[in-house]
């Protein structure tokens, strides 16, 4: 069992020894916090996000290494 906290901003949090994590429930969302890091981990929208903005900066270095290899 995890014992639950609200925060007075409405914030619904647990820690889980099993995961390291504190489980959030903000703004209708399930949040996993990290408190070693003190950030939220990023949740499947921002994942997708970071994935597409990674793959976009690696195409820009591949063509980057294409021009210079063409010298």
């Amino acid at each position: 069992p995890i014992e639950i906290t609200t925060d007075a901003d409405g914030t619904v949090w647990g820690y889980s020894p099993a995961l390291d994590l504190c489980l959030c429930w903000q703004n209708r969302r399930l949040r996993f916090y990290d408190r070693k890091t003190a950030r939220y981990l990023p949740g499947i929208a921002e994942e997708s996000v970071a994935r597409r903005e990674s793959e976009a900066e690696a195409e820009r270095l591949r063509a980057e290494l294409r021009r210079l290899r063409g010298r």
